[in-house]
């Protein structure tokens, strides 16, 4: 705990107890010693707050965040309630196991004198966590501090409590109080059962109807209730509760009726909230002529509560007192992950009326072209909508200034400058190295505009592989100077001209007309509050505490990410590159396919490719998944070769004008390294049976005889590659799918146009086009599964408890020294020799 909350646990132990001044007397039927503080209508079923301590110990496990909790009950002394007092809670996740909950409770119980129990100080601890956030169980341990009752002081007891959420729209909850049954006054406790049934017809909290009933084990006392609660306006809460019990109140032996109503207000100011509530009592009949029976304990009224909370999450607040800008440091979006978790927060930029817009701030940036495309579009889409955004860049590079010039304000620091100069395509080229090394590449291809061997077999580009370039460089640079010309004012011939004069200073980009003012990061703030009267947070201020019970239908998004290789995926902290496994992304599909919450799936494939066998293992499962659930594929930055044979096995196919695809085909091969051995002195001696036993070797290039077997056997999996995309692509043949594929690469405009993708989108249009499909109404907030889950160390986690994390190595090396270890052969050192490869070729991934 932080020292304010310990400093309240200390004031609060510190304050003056009223001694008792009455001999207690047999207490009131059906009211335990250990109940604790009366809390306003409490939610047994949904609790999502530190309260969940004394209500439902289960109900922890629904924090989605740290919540403390400080309720003041203040009782009539002689009326028929007990519950008096004050109370603080608190619960929180653990940091390092999230669906794990922790909570601590001190209250200062004063009971009405009617109830014949002492003042006493609870000391109260729980435990809960929760699975799938269908299920959550949980257990308290209270303890009693009494100096006017030695049968309370140092009595303990421990609560369990369950809760079952099979619906985003029902609950169901049961707590078990008094668990161990302890002694007071040499007499067991009755355990009490608490039940409820709970709905949320319109699947938020906007209004909450619990039916429940309260069970005394060993007198078989049955108490039942009906609660309402819900937020009419968002910030403001209403509740209400109505009990009644069947009691001998009078202790004359006649059991009367008991109606108790409870009803409330409350405010919330995102992490803060207040309610008040007020508890009457109507008794059916009043005649016995025990303690009970004076006019104070007959009365309606019976007393008030009071309720401060605070949360580490934000809620909707009942009033925006200002608009906000939210700032997006583009650097650490990075891999589709990060990608897919932004599109959610421009979503809530877009829906949110406080806030005003987006101030990006675009330097070094990791996406690709894709990735900035979209992100383009949801600048254009957020300015058509009144909002404001600003991008801040300090030294842009292409890819940067290209995001940038979407924003209504383009600010440049002073200091720095736009490295924009036009697009380039460059490739390295081994062969030359290997021919010093005695190293010789044996590789073979269908067809002739399978090109990804090439580094390695030749010096330079072959003609095919040269007019494939100059298609992707000059629609890839058609893109990229229109929209400048659209968002500069200017005609794509003017861009041109300008680009010829780069790169520029911060003077020049001015007088260019590139950006719109020069801005030193001292004076941003000042900028800022003359395109907008905002306040600029960051996105964790956007976070709210969620509206609903986390179980509802939704949408899997499934990501492929890097080379593709057999088994698990794997990641290669060195060059921060992902090797995308069919083992573990078949393991994702089939949970979608099998997990009743996925009504759809986005299939988001970012890949240039890689093995074969395992491009085709996913396009299978993805085939069947699509056979009982809406599959849509979002191809990223490249969707290419095994990426693409993955792509087609959705129904349907979405690509930016950018994204790199096609490079249907498929090569295999080896390096013999005869040579390199023979000038290091190694030689090598065995036997071998069988006339291709030593195909594969590395001691020896291939024969004449055996390039023809490999080629026939290649011949069998190109032929499998085109009836998978024939199968994806309605209507078309295998001679269809063979006029495009040869290995050839396609802007994702030019797979438009050619039939190889269905539409242009991104991630957002994927969701929504999986929303349609599934019948999911557009009106609820989309719930997403992102799969694979992200697995992460124990280090890892450990330093995100506390606010750090561990760079990848990558962060370490130069990022030229980086790039040119990416352009090397990946995917060629982990695939086996003479394995079917389909990939595409380095070359044409941008810088």
């Amino acid at each position: 705990m932080t020292a304010p909350r310990s400093l309240l646990i200390i004031l609060l132990l510190a304050l003056p107890r009223a001694a008792a001044a009455q001999v207690p007397v047999t207490p009131l039927s059906g009211e335990s010693p250990t109940q604790g503080v009366r809390l306003p209508a409490p939610t047994v079923a949904g609790v999502a707050d530190a309260t969940a301590v004394q209500i439902n110990p289960a109900g922890l496990a629904l924090l989605p965040s740290w919540s403390a909790v400080l309720h003041h009950a203040e009782i009539s002394r002689e009326g028929r309630l007990a519950g008096g007092g004050d109370a603080l809670m608190f619960g929180s996740p653990l940091p390092l196991l999230p669906y794990i909950a922790a909570g601590v409770g001190l209250s200062w119980l004063r009971p009405s004198e009617a109830t014949g129990y002492a003042d006493s100080v609870q000391l109260s601890f729980a435990l809960a966590a929760r699975y799938r956030d269908k299920v959550g169980l949980g257990a308290s341990v209270s303890t009693f501090i009494s100096d006017d009752d030695p049968d309370l002081d140092g009595l303990a007891t421990v609560d369990l409590g369950l809760w079952f959420h099979p619906f985003e729209w029902a609950g169901a909850a049961l707590v078990v109080h008094d668990l161990t049954t302890p002694k007071y006054g040499g007499v067991p406790l009755q355990r009490r059962y608490d039940l409820e049934l709970s709905a949320r017809p319109l699947r938020n909290d906007r209004l909450e109807i619990g039916v429940g009933v309260r069970l005394g084990e060993r007198r078989l006392e049955l108490d039942p209730r009906l609660r309402l609660a819900g937020e009419p306006l968002a910030g403001l809460s209403l509740f209400a509760e109505v009990e009644a019990l069947n009691r001998d109140f009078n202790r004359n032996g006649d059991k009367d009726w008991d109606f108790r109503a409870t009803v409330g207000v409350g405010l919330r100011w995102e992490r803060l909230g207040f309610a008040v509530s007020t508890t009457l009592v109507r008794p059916m009949d009043s005649r016995g002529t025990g303690p009970l029976s004076n006019s104070a304990a007959t009365s309606a009224y019976q007393g008030v509560g009071a309720t401060v909370s605070v949360q580490g999450s934000r809620s909707r607040p009942l009033f925006n007192l200002d608009r906000r800008l939210l700032l997006v440091d583009l650097s650490k979006v990075k891999g589709d992950r990060a990608l897919v978790k932004l599109v959610g927060l421009l979503g809530e930029v877009e829906r949110r009326d406080d806030m005003a817009g987006l101030l990006l701030k675009v330097d070094d940036l990791s996406m690709g072209w894709s990735g900035v495309q979209e992100l383009r579009r949801w600048i254009k889409r957020l300015t058509a909508k009144g909002k404001k955004t600003v991008a801040y860049m300090s030294a842009a590079g292409v890819r940067e200034y290209y995001l940038a010039a979407a924003a209504s304000h383009v600010l440049l620091d002073p200091a720095g400058g736009i490295r924009v100069q036009g697009l380039s395509l460059r490739s390295l080229y081994f062969r030359g190295l290997l021919d010093r090394v005695g190293a010789s590449p044996q590789f073979v291809k269908i067809a002739e505009f399978k090109s990804a061997p090439e580094q390695y077999t030749r010096a330079a580009a072959s003609p095919a592989a040269r007019q494939v370039r100059r298609a992707i460089i000059d629609d890839l640079m058609g893109q990229f100077t229109t929209d400048l010309a659209a968002d500069r004012k200017k005609t794509a011939k003017q861009v041109t001209e300008i680009l010829d004069r780069g790169p520029f200073t911060p003077p020049l980009a001015m007088t260019e007309g590139l950006v719109d003012e020069l801005v030193p990061p001292s004076e941003l703030d000042q900028a800022l509050k003359e395109v907008c009267d905002c306040v600029v947070v960051r996105a964790d201020t956007l976070k709210r505490s969620p509206d609903r019970w986390k179980v509802g239908d939704g949408i899997a998004v499934i990501l492929l990410e890097g080379d593709i290789v057999s088994g698990k995926s794997q990641r290669v902290p060195l060059l921060d590159l992902n090797l995308v496994g069919d083992r573990t992304i078949i393991a994702a599909l089939q949970w979608a396919r099998a997990e009743p919450r996925v009504r759809g799936v986005v299939v988001r494939v970012n890949s240039p490719g890689g093995s074969a066998l395992a491009s085709r293992h996913m396009w299978r499962e993805v085939r069947r998944l699509a056979e009982s659930k809406p599959v849509v594929v979002s191809m990223g930055d490249m969707a290419a070769s095994g990426g693409y044979y993955v792509a087609a096995g959705g129904a349907r196919i979405l690509a930016q004008p950018a994204t790199i695809t096609g490079s249907i085909g498929i090569f295999t091969g080896k390096f013999d390294l005869s040579g390199l051995m023979k000038t290091l002195g190694v030689t090598v001696d065995g036997e071998a049976r069988g006339k291709r036993a030593l195909m594969d070797s590395y001691t020896r290039p291939y024969t004449a005889e055996e390039r023809k077997a490999i080629l026939d056997r290649l011949q069998y999996y190109y032929r499998q590659f085109l009836a998978a995309v024939a199968a994806g692509r309605a209507g078309w043949t295998q001679d269809r799918v063979h006029e495009l594929a040869r290995g050839r690469v396609w802007t994702g405009r030019q797979a438009l146009q050619n039939g190889l993708a269905d539409a242009e989108g991104g991630i957002e249009d994927a969701l929504q086009e999986v929303r349609s499909m599934a019948g999911i109404s557009t009106d609820r907030p989309l719930h997403t599964f992102i799969l694979p889950r992200k697995s992460m160390g124990l280090l890892d986690r450990a330093l995100g408890a506390i606010g750090l994390k561990a760079s990848p190595v990558s962060e370490l090396i130069p990022r030229q020294a980086l790039d040119l270890l990416r352009k090397l052969p990946g995917v060629l050192l982990r695939a086996s020799s003479g394995e079917p490869l389909a990939r595409m070729p380095e070359e044409l991934i941008l810088p």
